[in-house]
């Protein structure tokens, strides 16, 4: 049995000492900024509600399958000659 938590922040999401905010300030920052999607202001406000370390690792599995399958449309493209290495996916 596991007695401790893998709460491993990515990479990209590590942000420096003048950069960190708390959870709240940033949780409200992104429900206020209009660039922000729907689908983002709609998730961060669920973290709220449910049990923090159960939504960190849900983000983490979702951040996972995101990039995976964000890799796998690109290789997809590049493979069939519609992309140039370094060109983005749209």
């Amino acid at each position: 049995m596991r007695t401790e938590l893998d709460l491993t922040v990515p990479d990209f999401l590590q942000r420096t000492t003048e950069e960190k905010m708390n959870s709240l300030k940033r949780i409200h920052a992104i429900t206020n900024d209009f660039a922000a999607s729907d689908w983002l202001k709609a998730a961060v406000l669920t973290i709220l509600e449910r049990d923090c370390v159960d939504a960190a690792r849900d983000a983490e599995i979702l951040a996972e399958i995101a990039r995976a399958r964000a890799n796998e449309i690109a290789s997809y493209h590049l493979e069939a000659g519609h992309l140039t290495p370094g060109e983005e996916v749209s």
